[in-house]
């Protein structure tokens, strides 16, 4: 990958970032002085939602038709630029999953016995490979510098035009895109780092050691680990000790704080995709 796109990229993550801890016009992503994980004071919900979890991925999930108009936007205003051949992945994800935020992912017996672990991220089988992006090609998606322009005005990135086109303006895509990628994240965090969490690692670590293997939790085997037969080894283990039913406690637990402590921007992110859903089939049949 060449060092503009390097670059494209990580100005992309740091504005992201900028956008979850700064203040933020009335309406982006922001969860606000009051919350809870503003101040390292989040805590397990006492009475706990079960379908916490559930909620959650709903609430992030990228409906279809979202998708598919995001991809003919970016596809159509490609190929204006000069790049018919380029084929845009999705925005978010389908099937958006709190669980898959934690590392090591969901695995089965069955799983690591014919594929091994999955893979960190899975992208669109007809999407461009991020690899294959050209600089020129990145430029056109991502949008020009500040002194490079185009008739004196700024290029605006394909990427951020179908954003506002889908959304109605660029906060609500802020809103749903960065609330998906980070809203969440403080409680999650703090799901993994309990005593029971640490208890459950404790004994996984244990049951590896008597199969040979020596790490101490899954996420550092699943990062870390090269042995051939690894991955089964890792989800018998999980299997003998519960390890899934754990770590579903312990999110539902948390995440039901993060529902009750945050519904300004759950309502915020919720409209947001609900003016996509709306928005979606008039760009799919030409009538917006």
């Amino acid at each position: 990958m060449s060092r503009y796109i390097r670059t494209l990229l990580g100005t992309a993550v740091a504005l992201i970032a900028l956008v979850t801890s700064c203040a933020a016009p009335s309406g982006t992503f922001q969860q606000g002085d009051s919350s809870p994980a503003m101040h390292g004071e989040i805590t397990p919900a006492t009475e706990v939602d079960t379908q916490a979890m559930s909620k959650v991925n709903n609430l992030f999930s990228e409906p279809e038709i979202v998708a598919q108009a995001y991809k003919k936007l970016v596809n159509d205003c490609m190929a204006s630029r000069g790049f018919p051949e380029y084929k845009a992945a999705r925005q978010g994800r389908a099937h958006y999953s709190v669980r898959s935020l934690m590392v090591p992912a969901p695995l089965t017996i069955e799983q690591a016995t014919t594929r091994g672990y999955p893979p960190l991220l899975e992208r669109d089988a007809d999407s461009t490979p991020e690899e294959s992006v050209t600089e020129a090609q990145a430029k056109a998606l991502m949008g020009q510098s500040s002194e490079e322009t185009r008739d004196g005005q700024p290029v605006i990135g394909c990427r951020y035009i179908a954003q506002e086109e889908i959304f109605g303006d660029a906060q609500g895509a802020s809103t749903f895109y960065g609330g998906s990628n980070n809203a969440p994240l403080a409680y999650i965090n703090k799901a993994k780092q309990t005593p029971e969490m640490m208890h459950i690692h404790q004994q996984w670590s244990e049951c590896m050691k008597k199969r040979g293997y020596q790490y101490l939790s899954p996420d550092e085997a699943y990062l870390q680990g090269r042995e051939e037969n690894l991955p089964r080894q890792d989800a018998e283990c999980r299997e003998e000790i519960g390890y899934e039913q754990a770590i579903t406690n312990q999110l539902n637990a948390y995440l039901t704080s993060f529902l009750n402590e945050n519904q300004v921007l759950i309502e915020r992110i919720a409209q947001a995709k609900k003016n996509a859903e709306e928005n979606a089939p008039k760009i799919l049949d030409g009538t917006l």
